[in-house]
């Protein structure tokens, strides 16, 4: 059993061990039997959050694992056509200067598969992924250093994340701010990390890609696992929190 199956187990115990207490609050002090039905309601339904929310954490953690074992395919030579919305941040990509490096195809098991366009900055120092999903379209600027940190800028969604050599950072701001951005974060990561590597070709990429998963996936999608345990905990503690207060209060 993995500590997050532990947490989340140890976690369902709450209402239960709530409702016990609520039986002794009646038996000690006498309270109407309608406190009663409240608290078993409060109880009930923080019991209900965690039980969806629960498959929530474990999928969240199953697609961390499942993007370690990823394979990036190179469907270049299909040249396959982005949707609007990502063709309208390559033609914005293309007038800060990026080319057309390729296209590939990502394939993670027990998940759907998914095309990226890739560019790069005349240099080949930066690169850049476009993905759709769900009708939504990101871009994500990508700087690889000497030393394998990396830093990742991604636009317009994203999460702002800092371990020891992995730098991400989002904005929902304009593609040409988040250059500027990425631009500005990777100087001042320079004088850590060395200069940044030149990868001029798509192949390097996804050579690339099994040095990131075994060094980075974890800090990418580990997050997004603890984010899914604090929400659910934050909902199922605010209603026993909001339970205690009403035993306090009467």
């Amino acid at each position: 059993m993995t500590s997050i199956q532990k947490l989340m187990t140890g976690s369902l115990t709450i209402p239960a061990l709530g409702l016990i207490a609520v039986l002794r609050i009646l038996n000690v002090s006498g309270l109407l039997a309608s406190n009663f039905f409240f608290l078993s309601f409060i109880f009930i339904f923080a019991g209900f959050i965690l039980v969806l929310g629960v498959p929530e954490i474990f999928k969240t953690a199953r697609h961390r694992d499942s993007v370690r074992e990823r394979v990036m395919r190179d469907i270049s030579h299909a040249n396959p056509l982005p949707p609007a919305g990502a063709q309208a941040m390559i033609v914005e990509l293309n007038e800060l200067g990026f080319h057309r490096l390729g296209e590939t195809l990502t394939v993670i098991p027990d998940s759907d598969s998914g095309l990226t366009w890739w560019l790069a900055n005349q240099e080949g120092s930066i690169s850049v992924e476009v993905v759709d999903i769900y009708d939504t379209p990101t871009c994500q600027f990508t700087t690889i250093f000497l030393n394998n940190a990396v830093l990742e800028t991604t636009c317009p969604t994203g999460r702002n994340i800092t371990k020891k050599n992995y730098y991400a950072q989002t904005t929902d701001d304009s593609i040409k701010t988040a250059y500027a951005q990425h631009l500005r974060v990777e100087k001042s990561l320079r004088t850590r990390h060395g200069v940044p590597r030149r990868m001029p070709t798509l192949i390097d990429y996804i050579n690339w890609d099994p040095i990131y998963r075994e060094l980075y996936v974890q800090h990418k999608f580990g997050s997004q696992v603890r984010e899914s345990i604090i929400k659910v905990m934050d909902f199922a503690v605010g209603f026993l929190v909001f339970a205690g207060v009403y035993l306090v209060v009467r």
